[in-house]
C-alpha cells in the first residue's frame, strides 16, 4: 500500500515538473516572439540621413526646420515623404530573429558587401543608427539587420520608402504657387478684386471665372519632374513663354520652354531649371486670353432656328 502511494506521489511530482517546464517554455517563447522596437531613437534629433545602394547614394541634411539636398544645390527635400520615412523608422518593430549567423547575411542581402539599402542616421557628426535593408519576404516587408549585430529580422518596411537617388527626394511641388492675386500672361492681365477676377482695363471681353479657376488650379498643383539643363548652343531655339504672378506684394516670374517633346521651367527666385510634364505645360503656358473669356451664346430665332 505504502509502495503504491509512493509511486503515485512520484508520478504526480513528475507531472507537476513537466507541466511547469512546458509553462515556462511557452512563456519564454511568447516573450521572445513579442515585437520590439528596432531603433530606440528620437527622430527629431536626427539631422543627417544617407541612403546608399550599389551605384547611387542620397544625402539629406536638416537646416532649421527644413530638409535640404546638398548634392542638388541645397534644394528642398520632400518634407512629407521624409517625415513618413522617419515615422516608420521610429516605430519599426521586430519579433524573433529569423537568422543569427554571419553566413545568412549574404542570403538575405543584409551584409556590408551585399545589400539593397544601407541607411545611416546622424545627429551632428555622430552616427546614431545604421541599418542594412535586404530582400523582401512578403508584401510591405523586408529583411533588416543593425550594423554590428548578427541577428536578421523581418520588419514592416518597403525599399521604395528608401530611394538612394537625390532627385527622388526632391520636393516636386517646389514651384507651385498658392494665394495668387494677379497673373500677367502672354496676351492677358488678370487681377483679383475681392472674390472676383477682373481683366485689366485695356482688354475687352467678359472673364469666365471657371476658366480662371482652372488656371489657378494648374499653378497650385504644378509639379516638376527633375532638374533640367538649360538649352545648349547645339539645341534648337526653344519656344518660350513667360508669365508673372503676384502674391500680395510679392511678384514671381515663370519661364516655360518647349523643345521638341521636352518641357522645362524656371522661376525668378530659384536659379535652377526643371523638367515638367506636357500636361502642366499646356495648362499654364498655352493658355491665352481667348480661353479665359466667356463664349458668346448663339442667337436663335423664335422658331428655334439659328439667325444668320
Amino acid at each position: 500500500m505504502n509502495k503504491h502511494i509512493t509511486w503515485l506521489s512520484a508520478v504526480l511530482v513528475l507531472q507537476i515538473l513537466f507541466g511547469t517546464g512546458l509553462y515556462i517554455n511557452k512563456q519564454n517563447e511568447q516573450h521572445s516572439g513579442e515585437e520590439q522596437t528596432l531603433l530606440s531613437l528620437d527622430m527629431a534629433q536626427i539631422d543627417k540621413i544617407t541612403i546608399q545602394q550599389e551605384g547611387s547614394a542620397a544625402m539629406l541634411l536638416k537646416k532649421g526646420d527644413s530638409w535640404l539636398l546638398p548634392k542638388l544645390e541645397q534644394l528642398p527635400a520632400d518634407k512629407a515623404k521624409l517625415h513618413g520615412l522617419l515615422g516608420k523608422l521610429e516605430t519599426l518593430q521586430t519579433g524573433w530573429p529569423i537568422a543569427t549567423t554571419n553566413s545568412s547575411h549574404e542570403r538575405f542581402e543584409v551584409s556590408k558587401n551585399k545589400h539593397q539599402r544601407h541607411l545611416q542616421l546622424y545627429q551632428g557628426e555622430k552616427l546614431k543608427a545604421e541599418l542594412y535593408i535586404g530582400t523582401s519576404p512578403g508584401f510591405r516587408k523586408v529583411h533588416v539587420r543593425k550594423a554590428g549585430q548578427e541577428a536578421v529580422y523581418t520588419a514592416k518596411l518597403n525599399t521604395f520608402d528608401l530611394p538612394a537617388e537625390n532627385e527622388q527626394w526632391l520636393d516636386k511641388s517646389l514651384l507651385a504657387a498658392q494665394n495668387i492675386t494677379g497673373i500677367q500672361g502672354p496676351d492677358y492681365s488678370l487681377e483679383k478684386q475681392q472674390d472676383k477676377w477682373q481683366l485689366s482695363a485695356n482688354l475687352q471681353g467678359e472673364l469666365d471665372q471657371a476658366s480662371v479657376q482652372k488656371l489657378l488650379s494648374a499653378f497650385n498643383s504644378l509639379r516638376i519632374t527633375e532638374l533640367s539643363d538649360e538649352a545648349t548652343e547645339e539645341d534648337p531655339e526653344p519656344n518660350s513663354t513667360s508669365l508673372r504672378i503676384k502674391q500680395g506684394n510679392k511678384e514671381l516670374s515663370y519661364t516655360f520652354k518647349k523643345q521638341g517633346e521636352n518641357f522645362s521651367l524656371s522661376r525668378s527666385d530659384i536659379p535652377q531649371h526643371f523638367g515638367l510634364t506636357e500636361f502642366d505645360y499646356s495648362n499654364i503656358a498655352e493658355v491665352r486670353l481667348e480661353k479665359l473669356l466667356l463664349k458668346p451664346e448663339a442667337e436663335t430665332s423664335p422658331s428655334g432656328q439659328l439667325q444668320n
